[in-house]
């Protein structure tokens, strides 16, 4: 009891610090530099995650180049790729509020399954930015981080069988900014080009910037 009650007291007191500086970052609305940046992603993480964060080795360099992609004026988004169980949906969760173009976290079997039921509506819905209350950041626009690319099915509709990702790759390359979508995966380049084919491939390496983890990387879920 005592550890749960000490569990709930540390997530409050981040909240409460992680709210703090929420408060800072609307008051300036100027540019975070680098440092104010990863002091904000751990505040969030730590809100998000629990008190006892702590970046893993092989997630810091990346948890760095996500920090510059921040900061960056590329209207570019991410792909994020590496072996199942390294942290990529974690860390897209992390920055997902940023002071550039925030984002909504889409599992991609998720949109596969509801093409089922909903059809091509789940392709529009999914092929534009959603609009969305202001946040933080005096956003009302967010993007899409496409979670687990690869791990969708090809699904069934009315007789009409789709690719669900490929559709939306296709149509937010030529609707969205590229910052407004990002991608996380467990496929490598020759795998992506197989499932979704060259003509999308083409367009999704103008829209991101690929980084990657190393594929002997930790599985943190053993």
């Amino acid at each position: 009891m005592n550890q749960a009650i000490n569990s709930a007291k540390r997530a409050k007191e981040g909240r409460l610090k992680l709210e703090e500086h929420w408060k800072k970052v609307n008051s300036k609305p100027e540019v975070l530099d680098y440092n104010q940046s990863v002091k904000y992603f751990i505040s969030r993480a730590k809100y998000l995650l629990g008190t006892q964060f702590k970046l893993t080795k092989e997630q810091q360099p990346i948890f760095e180049q996500l920090v510059n992609h921040s900061l960056s004026n590329l209207n570019k988004g991410i792909l994020l790729a590496g072996p199942v169980g390294c942290g990529k949906t974690t860390l897209m969760k992390i920055f997902s509020e940023n002071q550039k173009s925030s984002y909504a976290v889409v599992p991609c079997k998720k949109i596969s399954s509801l093409f089922v039921s909903d059809g091509f509506d789940i392709i529009e819905v999914n092929s534009d930015p959603f609009k969305v209350s202001a946040n933080m950041f005096r956003q009302n626009v967010y993007g899409a981080c496409f979670d687990d690319l690869g791990t969708e099915e090809m699904r069934v509709h009315f007789g009409n069988k789709v690719n669900t990702m490929q559709d939306i790759i296709l149509n937010r390359y030529e609707r969205v900014e590229h910052g407004y979508t990002h991608f996380t995966t467990n496929l490598i380049v020759d795998q992506i080009k197989d499932i979704y084919g060259e003509r999308a491939y083409s367009r999704l390496k103008e829209m991101v910037v690929m980084i990657s983890f190393n594929k002997n990387t930790t599985d943190l879920r053993k």
